[in-house]
């Protein structure tokens, strides 16, 4: 039905009749989680359905209200039925598990705010974290400290805040600075103008508010280019009419008939939030991740870039890739797959050379707030896959993977050498390490074992005392710091030219032999650390010998 329009008068006149006679109703639209094309979130929105005029425009029915204050009557009763709509679903057996409603500015003059939303939420028996509170800018400068205070109440009760139309004003960075919202809305307008100007403003404010702990969504999103770019760029969730224009609630249970599964398990919320939170545009997503961004720990953005980046989603031990990159598609063609499929394929059907090793990295992800390592050879191209757990729940999780292929010449002087070898060096160890006692550090050339990244890590005496704590089993802790005491390594390894024991890992349990050699050198005491599997029989025996004699 086309909106029309009608005199202020009318408006003003006839409206809170219009409520008693139902003829104004909530119109619902759909919030679409980028990652999944579920509906996360359903926003509610007002409309007058005049039996002689038609369907009032509503931007100046909003307009008009406003002027004549009954816009807070309005907000009420559009909220009271969300609060009925919300419980018809989860009777039907659909349940949504949140929506949001409009406040408007001259709603947060209104004393008993507060109490009026609490006390309808209350009597539908709805509660508020079901229910988003959706605000402009200017809902918090005509009076800053009221605002202050219902913000506090509100946060306090449970209930969300949404910044809608963020960008449009002339203070939004100084509301982050102030208040921790929940979700930024971008401008219509940003997409509206769908230029590369409006793109390039976009794309860092995404990163931002990952940064700061909050999601994102754009509405008015109506065209495939658009929502390819705001996925390219993490944004978490989007609405607009490329999904579904704003339904009545018979067209919008008409909407969930047609589009079955279409709805977001509300067990699954907080899964996809912590995965949200990864910055696809940090220059070192995986090790920028935080399920909690305002935390110290959180190393800041250094340069948005697109890095070879995956999201891909455990279960059944099979993967699922949920996002990639155009360098990621890149580096895997490189690799000799070309889709994501083939790959998919490649692990699930255990046809790939490399699915044992990609399958204990990923197991020593899930569960872990470390990013896990491992290297390879493939096609004769050195390529290194990093991964980090982003979100679990029951028997799956998301992890993100960032695939790197690497040039030898992009590596130092002393790794280049070594990498001249490399086929030989992959084929024999499952780990080599260049240590550098005088300079404090160490080097990881490459890693087999899916582990951490420890060569990367504070001081060398540091990441030692890490690894032991972590890798090694706790019965041969004590020997191994002895074997890799830096105090004596030089004149221990100068006997032999090489240092060689073993010992057991934490998470295989079996025996490795651990070897350190001398590596020639003209400037620096160089040393050559790796770690080699034994054979099966070998590591049985040891673990006999061990029963039969003890005290060694």
């Amino acid at each position: 039905m086309n909106n029309i329009t009608v005199s202020s008068q009318f408006i003003s006149d006839n409206f809170l009749q219009a409520i008693k006679d139902g003829h104004v109703h909530a119109f619902f639209q759909p919030v679409i989680r980028t990652m999944t094309g579920r509906i996360c979130n359903v926003e509610a929105l007002a409309r007058w359905e005049d039996p002689k005029h038609g369907m009032i425009a509503p931007m100046e029915l909003i307009n008009e209200l406003e002027k004549a204050d009954l816009i807070y009557e309005l907000d009420m009763e559009i909220l009271r039925q969300t609060c009925l709509f919300y419980n018809e679903l989860k009777d039907r057996g659909t349940p949504i598990h949140s929506f949001s409603v409009n406040l408007s500015r001259h709603d947060f003059k209104q004393e008993d705010l507060f109490d009026r939303i609490s006390g309808i939420l209350k009597e539908h028996s709805v509660s508020p974290d079901a229910i988003n509170l959706e605000i402009t800018e200017s809902d918090m400068l005509d009076d800053a400290d009221t605002f202050h205070k219902l913000f506090v109440q509100f946060t306090d009760a449970g209930f969300s805040f949404w910044i809608d139309d963020f960008g449009s004003g002339y203070s939004s960075l100084n509301m982050l600075k102030n208040y921790r919202f929940d979700v930024l809305k971008f401008d219509l307008q940003f997409l509206q103008d769908f230029s590369l100007k409006n793109r390039q403003i976009l794309a860092p404010m995404t990163s931002m508010a990952k940064s700061l702990g909050i999601h994102t969504v754009a509405e008015g999103v109506e065209y495939q280019e658009q929502y390819d770019f705001l996925r390219s760029i993490g944004c978490e969730a989007l609405q607009g009419f490329l999904f579904s224009r704003p339904l009545s609630k018979a067209d919008f249970l008409e909407y969930l008939k047609q589009h079955p599964g279409i709805i977001e398990p509300e067990q699954e919320k907080e899964y996809w939030n912590k995965a949200g939170n990864l910055d696809l545009l940090s220059a070192t997503p995986l090790e920028s991740f935080n399920d909690d961004p305002l935390s110290e720990n959180v190393k800041e953005t250094e340069s948005f870039i697109e890095a070879p980046l995956a999201i891909i989603e455990i279960g059944n031990n099979r993967v699922t890739h949920i996002y990639a990159s155009n360098e990621y598609l890149k580096n895997i063609r490189e690799l000799g797959y070309p889709s994501l499929e083939k790959l998919e394929r490649a692990y699930n059907e255990r046809i790939s050379d490399q699915y044992l090793i990609l399958k204990r990295m990923i197991m020593n992800t899930i569960g872990k707030d470390t990013v896990q390592v491992v290297d390879y050879i493939r096609n004769n191209i050195y390529y290194n896959v990093r991964s980090r757990c982003l979100a679990l729940l029951q028997d799956k999780a998301i992890v993100a993977v960032q695939l790197t292929i690497f040039e030898t010449e992009n590596k130092t002087k002393t790794t280049d050498e070594i990498m001249r070898y490399s086929g030989a060096l992959f084929a024999t160890y499952e780990m080599a390490i260049i240590i550098h006692p005088k300079e404090n550090y160490s080097e990881r050339v490459f890693s087999r074992m899916g582990i951490q990244s420890y060569a990367t890590m504070g001081g060398l005496r540091e990441t030692v005392d890490i690894f032991i704590r972590n890798e090694v089993d706790e019965r041969d802790q004590e020997r191994y710091r002895a074997f890799l005491d830096l105090d004596t390594l030089e004149e221990r390894v100068a006997k032999e030219g090489f240092i060689q024991n073993f010992f057991r890992m934490k998470s295989s349990g079996d025996w490795k032999s651990i070897r350190i050699s001398k590596i020639p050198s003209d400037t620096e005491s160089l040393y050559l650390y790796t770690i080699q599997s034994i054979l099966k029989e070998e590591n049985d025996r040891m673990n006999e010998y061990l029963l039969d004699h003890p005290d060694l």
